[in-house]
């Protein structure tokens, strides 16, 4: 009887090995597929964060070159309205008169040789041009104030 009780101790020793076995495979299981499932999050994860770096330096690329057009329009707007000023040549025109003011004995000579220069300079002005220089200034601060969302009372 005790070889039968060994056996039957043996086979219950054996049975719950198995059983132990069984339950350690199943843990394992359950923690592969828990580790799968966490790993396809992350790549998920790792995806969406991919595509919006993407975009993102897209959307910087297209906002760079937007900045590089204006101040390229800016450039011009400045560089041409600082041309028309000098053609304009305010400052000789006010010393011309300045000179007139002080000098009330030659007033009828001097008058007439400054009213001669005024005249050749306010012919020589380009109105056209200092006005193509003034729509491209508003044109260029107009898109620059859309750039940094400016909404215009119009």
């Amino acid at each position: 009887m005790s070889e039968i009780r060994e056996e039957k101790d043996k086979g219950t020793q054996e049975r719950d090995a198995l059983g132990a076995l069984l339950e350690s495979q199943r843990r394992q299981e359950a923690l592969a597929r828990r580790g799968l499932w966490h790993q396809r999050i992350r790549t998920g994860i790792a995806a969406v964060v991919a595509i919006s770096i993407l975009a993102l330096a897209g959307t910087a690329s297209a906002a760079l070159h937007d900045v590089q057009i204006l101040a390229g329009n800016a450039s011009y707007a400045v560089s041409d309205l600082h041309a028309t000023v000098r053609a304009l040549e305010l400052q000789e025109t006010l010393a011309g008169i300045d000179a007139l003011v002080q000098d009330g004995s030659d007033m009828i000579e001097s008058s007439a040789e400054d009213i001669e220069a005024s005249l050749r300079a306010i012919a020589s002005l380009d109105v056209e041009g200092l006005n193509e220089s003034i729509r491209a200034l508003e044109a260029v601060t107009t898109a620059m104030g859309r750039l940094f969302g400016y909404q215009s009372e119009n």
